[in-house]
C-alpha cells in the first residue's frame, strides 16, 4: 500500500542496537516529510522570529523553550483567572453575608468591599471566613461553619461561571 506517513518523520531504516552497543551509535536515518520544517534550519535560526502557520498548516513546537513559554503563559493566565474568581466570590459572599446581617443598599455594597479587602492579609480563604464568622457571631446570626464553607464553595463555582461567560 502506498500512502503518506502520518507523523513528522518517516523512518527509512532502523537498526536495533545489540545489548552491548551504545544507543548513540545506532544508525537511525529519517526522511523528512515534505511539509515538515528542517530541524537543522530551525536550530540555526533559533534567535530568528518564528514563523506562524498559514491556513491549513499545523504549527510544530520546535524547541523546549517554546514549550516552556507556553506553560508559563498558561500558568499566568490560570493564576489571573483564579485571582479574579476569588475576588468575585468574595464580593458575592459579602453581598450574601450582608443580607444575612440585615444590611441593604450602599451599606451592603460597602460590606462586600470590606470582605474583598479582608482577603489580602493571608493566602487562602481563612481570613475571609474568620471575618464573616466574627461578624455573624457579633450580630447573633446563626450559621454553622459548614454552611458558611459550603456557601463559599458554591459562590466560587458561580464566580467561575460568570467569568467564563464574560470571556
Amino acid at each position: 500500500m502506498d500512502h503518506e506517513p502520518k507523523g513528522l518523520y518517516q523512518a527509512a531504516a532502523v537498526e536495533r542496537p545489540s545489548r552491548g552497543r551504545n544507543l548513540a551509535e545506532s544508525p537511525l536515518r529519517y526522511n523528512l516529510n515534505a511539509n515538515a520544517p528542517n530541524p537543522a534550519a530551525l536550530r540555526a535560526n533559533k534567535g530568528a522570529a518564528k514563523e506562524r502557520p498559514t491556513a491549513g498548516e499545523e504549527y510544530v513546537m520546535t524547541t523546549f523553550e517554546d514549550r516552556k513559554d507556553a506553560y508559563e503563559a498558561k500558568f499566568a493566565r490560570d493564576e489571573e483567572l483564579r485571582f479574579k474568581a476569588t475576588a468575585r466570590r468574595n464580593r458575592l459572599l459579602g453581598v450574601w453575608a450582608a443580607e444575612k446581617l440585615g444590611r441593604t443598599g450602599d451599606d451592603a455594597q460597602a460590606y462586600a468591599r470590606e470582605v474583598v479587602r479582608s482577603d489580602v492579609s493571608e493566602p487562602g480563604d481563612q481570613d475571609v471566613f474568620r471575618k464573616i464568622r466574627a461578624d455573624f457571631d457579633a450580630a447573633g446570626v446563626t450559621c454553622s461553619d459548614h454552611q458558611l464553607r459550603r456557601t463559599m464553595d458554591e459562590l466560587l463555582a458561580t464566580a467561575v461561571e460568570q467569568i467564563e461567560k464574560e470571556g
